[in-house]
């Protein structure tokens, strides 16, 4: 079945599921603002489902570095997240990769990621590629954020890092 951690404002810790290894459905830890450490995943091995982190305040993913399989992976919505390292080796049985709103991720770490999954990075509809003002639509009009990282990427075959070093992504052609 499927498990779902979610607005817990209190909330600082995952300890106490180091020894859940295995999830059937889906995992979803998100908008939980005090959670800076998610070491109780450590013993994660498995997810059949789509493994979602939202809106958490964690930069540090190296208690998932065991996960060996993923359904599907969403990293959403964070302002702490600077590497995606961890998870860099993580099976993707679906493909599905979706990446935004991590303010400090590089577009060069959400490239390295797509790479190793074997999947590109692109913008889906409604949103612009490049570094022009990265444009999504939300229910007040359209938001631009400006080239300071990865703010949106949907990921889906192989794509080439246009960054300079990991942190900067290229704001030209």
């Amino acid at each position: 079945g499927n498990v779902q951690i979610t607005d817990n404002p209190t909330l600082a810790t995952l300890n106490g599921l180091g020894s859940l290894s295995h999830v059937g459905g889906d995992l979803f830890v998100g908008y939980d603002a005090a959670l800076t450490d998610v070491g109780g995943l450590c013993g994660l091995r498995e997810v059949e489902g789509t493994l979602a982190l939202y809106g958490l305040p964690v930069s540090d993913l190296s208690a998932l570095g065991e996960l060996e399989s993923v359904g599907a992976l969403s990293i959403a919505g964070s302002d702490a997240h600077t590497s995606l390292g961890p998870i860099a080796n993580v099976q993707n049985t679906s493909g599905d990769l979706h990446l935004y709103g991590n303010a400090l991720l590089s577009h060069c770490e959400a490239t390295a990621l797509a790479n190793a999954q074997g999947t590109t990075c692109t913008c889906p509809e409604g949103t612009i590629s490049g570094c022009a003002p990265h444009c999504s639509p939300t229910r007040y009009g359209i938001v631009c954020d400006d080239c300071t990282g990865l703010q949106y990427c949907d990921c889906s075959g192989t794509c080439g890092c246009r960054g300079h070093g990991d942190t900067a992504p290229s704001c030209g052609p």
